[in-house]
Protein backbone atom coordinates (compact mmCIF):
# COMPACT_ATOMS: atom_id res chain seq x y z
CA UNK A 1 0.00 0.00 0.00
CA UNK A 2 1.13 3.64 -0.42
CA UNK A 3 0.83 4.90 3.01
CA UNK A 4 3.77 2.35 4.15
CA UNK A 5 6.31 3.19 1.29
CA UNK A 6 8.96 4.94 3.52
CA UNK A 7 10.01 8.04 2.29
CA UNK A 8 6.83 8.58 -0.93
CA UNK A 9 5.13 11.64 0.60
CA UNK A 10 9.12 13.35 0.94
CA UNK A 11 9.79 12.66 -3.05
CA UNK A 12 6.21 13.62 -4.29
CA UNK A 13 6.49 16.68 -2.00
CA UNK A 14 10.45 17.04 -4.09
CA UNK A 15 8.46 17.00 -7.22
CA UNK A 16 5.81 19.34 -6.59
CA UNK A 17 8.72 21.75 -5.28
CA UNK A 18 11.04 21.25 -8.39
CA UNK A 19 7.93 21.89 -10.72
CA UNK A 20 6.48 24.94 -9.01
CA UNK A 21 10.39 26.13 -8.73
CA UNK A 22 9.92 25.52 -12.64
CA UNK A 23 7.13 28.64 -13.36
CA UNK A 24 6.64 27.09 -17.09
CA UNK A 25 5.18 22.88 -15.08
CA UNK A 26 2.97 25.26 -12.45
CA UNK A 27 -0.22 24.37 -14.79
CA UNK A 28 1.26 20.95 -15.30
CA UNK A 29 -0.45 17.39 -14.67
CA UNK A 30 2.43 16.09 -12.35
CA UNK A 31 1.43 18.60 -10.07
CA UNK A 32 -2.78 17.86 -10.02
CA UNK A 33 -1.57 14.12 -9.55
CA UNK A 34 0.58 14.78 -7.04
CA UNK A 35 -1.93 16.73 -5.42
CA UNK A 36 -4.40 14.25 -5.55
CA UNK A 37 -1.87 11.62 -4.37
CA UNK A 38 -1.14 13.29 -1.32
CA UNK A 39 -5.20 13.55 -0.75
CA UNK A 40 -5.38 10.12 -1.30
CA UNK A 41 -2.73 9.43 1.48
CA UNK A 42 -4.08 11.79 4.22
CA UNK A 43 -7.80 10.14 3.76
CA UNK A 44 -5.97 6.74 4.23
CA UNK A 45 -4.07 7.51 7.11
CA UNK A 46 -7.46 9.06 9.10
CA UNK A 47 -8.79 5.76 7.87
CA UNK A 48 -6.26 3.98 9.47
CA UNK A 49 -6.81 6.37 13.20
CA UNK A 50 -10.09 5.93 12.32
CA UNK A 51 -11.25 2.56 11.20
CA UNK A 52 -15.30 3.05 10.06
CA UNK A 53 -14.03 7.52 8.59
CA UNK A 54 -15.26 6.93 5.63
CA UNK A 55 -18.22 4.91 5.95
CA UNK A 56 -19.27 7.68 9.29
CA UNK A 57 -18.44 10.10 6.51
CA UNK A 58 -20.76 8.90 4.28
CA UNK A 59 -23.48 8.51 6.44
CA UNK A 60 -23.11 11.91 7.61
CA UNK A 61 -23.46 13.16 4.05
CA UNK A 62 -26.39 10.44 3.15
CA UNK A 63 -28.14 12.33 6.46
CA UNK A 64 -27.66 15.95 5.63
CA UNK A 65 -28.81 15.26 2.33
CA UNK A 66 -32.11 13.78 3.07
CA UNK A 67 -32.67 16.29 5.76
CA UNK A 68 -32.08 19.06 3.46
CA UNK A 69 -34.82 17.75 1.35
CA UNK A 70 -37.24 16.62 3.54
CA UNK A 71 -37.30 20.50 4.66
CA UNK A 72 -37.13 22.04 1.02
CA UNK A 73 -40.31 19.43 0.19
CA UNK A 74 -42.38 20.96 3.31
CA UNK A 75 -41.51 24.69 2.67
Amino acid sequence: MLRECDGLVEAVLVVVSAAVSDQLLVDDCVIEHCVCLLRNISFACQEVVEPHYLDTKARRRSARSSTASTHISTV
